[in-house]
C-alpha cells in the first residue's frame, strides 16, 4: 500500500488527476457506493477520446489488486486491450 502512495505522490495536481487518493480509498470500502464512485472517478478522470488525468498504469495495479472488475474492464478498453477485456469478462 505504501509503494502505491509514493508512487500517487510523484504526480502533481497539475498534470494529472487530483482527486485520485479518494479513488483509492472507495476501492478498500466494503459498499456498493463506494465501489460506484471509485468507477466515477475513473470515467472523469480519464474522459472519451482524451487523456487520462492520473497515472493509468498505477490504476490498473490498484484495480488488481482489489480485485475491481469494472475498472479493469474500463482502463483495459480506455488502453484499447481487448484481449485483457475478454480475459477478464471470461475469468469474471
Amino acid at each position: 500500500m505504501r509503494r502505491l502512495q509514493r508512487a500517487f505522490s510523484r504526480y502533481t495536481p497539475s498534470t494529472h488527476f487530483a482527486s485520485f487518493n479518494p479513488f483509492n480509498l472507495s476501492l478498500y470500502g466494503l459498499s456498493a457506493s463506494c465501489r460506484e464512485e471509485a468507477s466515477e472517478l475513473l470515467r472523469r478522470g480519464w474522459p472519451g477520446g482524451g487523456t487520462p488525468r492520473f497515472d493509468a498504469d498505477a490504476a490498473l495495479v490498484l484495480c488488481r489488486m482489489c480485485g475491481f472488475t469494472p475498472g479493469l474492464l474500463f482502463l483495459y478498453d480506455r488502453m484499447r486491450l481487448h484481449r485483457e477485456v475478454l480475459r477478464v469478462s471470461c475469468d469474471a
